[in-house]
């Protein structure tokens, strides 16, 4: 009966040690495009009264990939602090990599970027 409880106990705590709460590689892409959709939007919204809506598509932004390096919990608010490396494209300037760090923050609805 002590093996089984033991056994079980080591089970609980290594399903708890691996779940820790911060965002997914996937979780922060899939914020990092709604941020970038929304951004698209208000762009085609300005441009589109000036019939420039087919030169937006050139400087719109795709994001190819996201790694996440690490993540930390805030330490002066809520959510974590995110160093992230960003492959992204557009026809402008082509396929781009860039490291940076954000802050999430989980809501109903998924995942923010808070700035």
């Amino acid at each position: 009966m002590l093996k089984k409880t033991t056994l079980a106990l080591l089970l609980a705590t290594s399903v708890t040690a691996c779940s820790s709460g911060e965002p997914s590689a996937g979780d922060i892409k899939s914020a990092l495009e709604e941020m970038l959709n929304e951004a698209n939007s208000a762009a085609d919204e300005m441009v589109g009264d000036f019939g420039g809506g087919d030169l937006m598509d050139q400087y719109k932004v795709e994001i190819r990939d996201v790694e996440k390096l690490s993540c930390n919990s805030a330490s002066e608010s809520s959510g974590f602090v995110c160093d992230v490396k960003v492959t992204s494209f557009s026809e402008f300037t082509g396929e781009q990599s860039a490291a940076s760090s954000i802050r999430l923050v989980e809501s109903d609805d998924g995942w923010e970027i808070i700035q």
